[in-house]
């Protein structure tokens, strides 16, 4: 039941987030897919919660952590977005090579991350 009723909480915290984010600031992270967003704040919501929220005060405050955490990813993956194209240098090919290694990092770090907020929301209720 406790797993159902976070996974809620943290479902409309990051919708809240996400439809935020993408309406005032136009952020969708550095991924090409706007769900990648979506899921990295989703996750670190419900995960951050869940270890944070408290388990003896009501519902006035429980739902505070989720919020917290989920904002603290958010404005942590819009800061680290670049906000304007890069200026594309003299060597196309150079350039491109850039592009891959970059893509590649990023889609390592999704992938790892990811990853390790399944891990703690397995330890967590498990």
């Amino acid at each position: 039941m406790q797993l159902l009723v976070d996974l809620l909480i943290a479902a409309v915290m990051a919708a809240a987030l996400i439809l935020g984010f993408r309406r005032l600031l136009g952020v969708h992270g550095p991924w090409q897919h706007r769900w990648a967003f979506a899921l990295v704040v989703f996750l670190a919501a419900w995960a951050g919660g869940a270890w944070l929220a408290p388990t003896t005060s009501g519902w006035v405050v429980y739902w505070v952590p989720f919020l917290l955490v989920g904002l603290a990813v958010a404005l942590l993956i819009a800061a680290t977005s670049p906000s304007h194209p890069l200026d594309t240098p003299e060597d196309v090919e150079e350039f491109e090579h850039e592009q891959r290694a970059v893509a590649t990092g990023l889609t390592l770090f999704f992938w790892v991350l990811i990853a390790g907020l399944l891990v703690s929301l397995a330890a967590r209720y498990f």
